[in-house]
């Protein structure tokens, strides 16, 4: 979680298109199955295993 709290604004207000682009899943439907910091782990973890970005 510390990743996104170190994100722009602007990147900040983007952020439930990349989750969906890159989870496939609606972040608002991922927040009901699990807390918002878990999603946002999640899509870090997914973010490194693609290699956009580095641990």
């Amino acid at each position: 979680m510390e990743w996104y709290r170190n994100l722009t604004r602007k990147q900040k207000a983007s952020i439930r298109e990349v989750f969906e682009l890159a989870c496939g899943m609606n972040l608002n439907f991922a927040v009901r199955l699990l807390s918002f910091e878990t999603c946002m782990d999640v899509l870090h973890n997914k973010l490194i295993m693609e290699g956009i970005i580095e641990r």
